[in-house]
């Protein structure tokens, strides 16, 4: 777990908020949800931020991110008639219990 969260630092050191973009996609999308988001933004957080135009950037980042994966989650899971995602549907790991408690 060291070497993923090593490599997830040094993936953020070297792209920056484009970075932090991008994982928070993944994760909140589900498409890679191994290593959580609250070990993640932290530590991003103290390489990224260091004057009030990095905090708003790293927010904006981090918005833009979530809001864009869940969205994701909301197209995959919207109904049995959603077209195109059905391929999604199938890389993320949710039961079809937790599926319909989510409806």
């Amino acid at each position: 777990m060291a070497d993923l969260g090593t490599a997830a630092l040094r993936f953020i050191q070297l792209y920056g908020p484009l970075a932090l973009l991008l994982f928070t996609f993944l994760e909140t999308s589900m498409l890679f949800p191994f290593f959580p988001s609250e070990v993640v933004v932290p530590a991003a957080a103290a390489l990224l931020i260091v004057d009030p135009i990095s905090l708003v950037v790293f927010v904006g980042a981090a918005t833009v991110g979530g809001t864009l994966g869940a969205f994701v989650l909301f197209y995959a899971f919207r109904g049995p008639g959603s077209r195109g995602l059905d391929r999604l549907r199938e890389r993320i790991d949710v039961s079809e219990d937790a599926t319909e408690r989510g409806r």
